[in-house]
């Protein structure tokens, strides 16, 4: 059954905020992969099967607005101490020994998620970090090295950097990019809060 959130509005207008950045980047990214034929095998889920998937607590606020929207707050609550293998609770696995499956909210996804994959960083002396998970590295060699390969610029803000991104987030909120944690205790610590306030602004309207 759906509910409303009743907590503080600055909430919704932060989350606003954030899933609207969100859409920016996951725009940026994906035209950024098409182009260099790095973007996700279909289905491939393997990197929601890592325990070491971090974000900020802050960065899961639109999805945990959304989780009590739905109803379905407490259900991820349980859902999320009932793991034991780190799996993001998110994770929808549709076929476990070849690591596939989809995501159970995945227009509220954090940026981790909308980064995974490839991604470039600036780095040291002008120089650029390129990411590239191991499924492309391996299945993708080719276009692997030729992104390697290319020269391009620190300075051409058309290009994904996922430091850039990051920095736009913190602009919006300084507490977006700050005490990274596993996506799951960072969904249990958002989630509680936010129903924790939902709950209490209740009591105050009903007094």
């Amino acid at each position: 059954m759906s509910m409303s959130y009743s907590g503080p509005k600055r909430h919704k207008i932060l989350a606003d905020a954030i899933l609207a950045e969100y859409n920016l980047v996951s725009a940026e990214f994906s035209a950024f992969q098409k182009s260099t034929k790095l973007n996700c095998y279909e289905g491939c889920g393997k990197c929601c099967f890592k325990p070491d998937i971090y974000c900020s607590p802050a960065e899961l606020l639109p999805m945990a607005l959304e989780l009590i929207e739905r109803g379905e707050a407490e259900k991820f609550l349980d859902n999320v101490d009932s793991i034991k293998d780190g799996r993001c609770v998110f994770l929808n696995v549709t076929d476990e020994e070849n690591f596939k499956g989809s995501c159970k909210v995945y227009s509220h996804r954090p940026l981790t998620c909308r980064t995974f994959g490839v991604s470039l960083r600036h780095g040291k002396n002008n120089s650029i970090n390129v990411s590239v998970c191991r499924p492309l590295k391996e299945g993708r060699a080719l276009e692997f090295q030729q992104l390697v390969d290319n020269d391009f610029s620190p300075e051409d803000q058309s290009l994904p950097f996922i430091d850039t991104c990051k920095n736009r987030l913190t602009r919006i909120d300084p507490s977006l990019m700050e005490a990274e944690m596993p996506i799951n205790d960072a969904l249990r610590l958002i989630l509680s809060k936010m129903l924790l306030y939902s709950e209490f602004r209740s009591d105050d309207s009903n007094a």
